[in-house]
């Protein structure tokens, strides 16, 4: 479930207890953050087309390390939570970073008809 307004038919767990969404998101912020800094890496261990071989092999074991660090970290948030809680958490605390509006109701709900 990656967007606030999915239906409510929930991914299948691959690894950890993440779904889909949140591993290819995982990767996907990890592997932009860790590129450059492979590759930095590998040019100053070794120089010329090496380098850029030392690099890929610097990113592809950070980007495994740092996903199986996040999946661990994201089950023991999720331990004994509903499905979708820190997802829907996550957006209360970053609505007001994009400008929108979010309602919170709470209510007394019935299915008595009442006249």
């Amino acid at each position: 479930m990656l967007f606030p307004c999915a239906p409510l038919d929930y991914e299948t767990r691959l690894y950890k207890g993440c779904g889909a969404s949140e591993l290819y998101s995982i990767a996907v912020s990890v592997g932009f953050a860790w590129l450059p800094l492979a590759f930095l890496l590998g040019f100053l261990i070794l120089d010329g087309l090496h380098a850029f071989f030392i690099g890929f092999a610097i990113f592809v074991g950070g980007l495994l390390l740092w996903v199986v660090g996040i999946a661990n970290l994201l089950k023991t948030i999720k331990l004994g939570k509903p499905e979708g809680w820190h997802l829907r958490m996550l957006y209360c605390y970053l609505h007001p970073l994009f400008g929108s509006c979010l309602i919170y109701k709470s209510g007394r709900w019935s299915t008595v008809r009442e006249e």
